[in-house]
């Protein structure tokens, strides 16, 4: 639901994990689409990790990588437009 919700505000560039887990056939298609990412996960630790995780494996595919980070135990759901905006402004 959380790609739903960045297409539905505007963000039409958007993708989404299973939890998350990024797998190799999906991070091959991303480094296809795109040579510049931006990865928001949760802001539990579980979504810390699992964004952390990810930027090293698409590093290491020699994609620039940045990570937003959510306030603690938000969801992006939870965000409107303008909070997200604000986080993902480069």
């Amino acid at each position: 639901f959380d790609c739903i919700w960045m297409h539905q505000l505007g963000y039409k560039e958007t993708v989404s994990s299973l939890n998350c887990c990024i797998s190799e056939t999906q991070l091959g298609e991303l480094v296809t689409l795109r040579r510049e990412t931006v990865l928001a996960f949760d802001g539990d630790g579980v979504g810390k990790e699992g964004a952390l995780k990810a930027a090293r494996q698409l590093t290491k595919k020699r994609v620039v990588t940045r990570i937003v980070t959510l306030p603690e135990g938000r969801d992006i759901q939870e965000l409107d437009k303008e909070q997200l905006d604000y986080l993902f402004k480069e």
